[in-house]
C-alpha cells in the first residue's frame, strides 16, 4: 500500500535500477497497479509483461522488451510455473543480462523464491511444514538450481511466520544436505518483512518481521 512498510524495499529497487525503468512480470496476469507503484516511489518508466509460454518466453521481442529495463520485479503465484515456462528460455538469459550489467532484480513469494541459488519448486507439492519435518525424504521436496540463481548459498522461503514454515525449511535444507552433501543457508522472510542483497553482498532486512 502507498505510505505503507512496503514503500522501502520497493523505492530501494527502483532506486538500484540504474536508469530506473522498471518492469513487472508474470507468468499470467498483469499488473496496472505495480506499475504505478513503482512510478509514485521515482521510477522513470513502468510497464508489466505476462511471458506465459516457454514459447513466448523464447520470442526475441520478448528478450528485447526485457533488455531494455534495468529493474524487473517477478510477481507472486506459483513458483514451478516461472520454471517450467522460462527456464533455459530467451526471457531467463535477458533477465540474467539486466542483473548482469548492474540492474536489480526482485520479487515477492514465489517471485522472491526462484531468485535464490537453490529453489523449493513446488513441482509436486507445495508441501506442508508437518509432514515435511516428520519426513523429510517422503515430503516430494523437490528443487532447482540451475535457473536465475542471483542470490548465491541461500534457499529462500516466504510467507514464514503466519504459514509455520521454520519447520518445512529446516527438513528441506537437511534433504538437500543429505542428497548432496553440500550445506546451503536458509533464508526465511516473514509478512511484511523483504531481504534486499546489495552489490556488496550485505542484506539489509526491512519491515516488521
Amino acid at each position: 500500500e502507498y505510505n505503507d512498510w512496503s514503500d522501502a524495499p520497493y523505492r530501494w529497487l527502483v532506486e538500484h535500477a540504474p536508469n530506473r525503468s522498471i518492469l513487472v512480470m508474470h507468468y499470467s496476469t498483469g499488473s496496472t497497479w505495480l506499475e504505478g507503484y513503482f512510478k509514485w516511489l521515482g521510477a522513470d518508466t513502468t510497464a508489466s509483461l505476462v511471458v506465459a509460454s516457454t514459447a513466448a518466453a523464447n520470442d526475441s521481442a520478448v528478450y528485447r522488451r526485457i533488455l531494455a529495463s534495468d529493474g524487473i520485479f517477478l510477481r507472486g503465484g506459483d513458483q514451478y510455473q516461472y520454471v517450467s515456462k522460462w527456464k533455459g528460455t530467451l526471457a531467463e538469459k535477458a533477465i540474467r543480462e539486466v542483473y548482469a550489467r548492474g540492474g536489480v532484480v526482485g520479487g515477492t513469494s514465489a517471485g522472491e523464491a526462484v531468485l535464490s541459488q537453490l529453489i523449493f519448486d513446488s513441482r509436486l507439492a507445495s508441501v506442508d511444514p508437518r509432514t515435511a519435518l516428520q519426513n523429510p525424504l517422503g515430503a516430494k521436496i523437490t528443487f532447482t538450481e540451475d535457473f536465475l540463481g542471483f542470490a548465491s548459498g541461500l534457499l529462500a522461503d516466504s510467507h514464514f511466520y503466519e504459514r509455520g514454515r521454520i519447520g518445512r525449511l529446516i527438513a528441506m535444507i537437511a534433504y538437500y544436505r543429505s542428497t548432496t552433501g553440500t550445506a546451503i543457508t536458509g533464508a526465511g522472510v516473514d509478512y511484511n518483512t523483504a531481504l534486499a542483497i546489495g552489490p556488496d553482498g550485505k542484506g539489509t532486512v526491512m519491515g516488521s518481521g
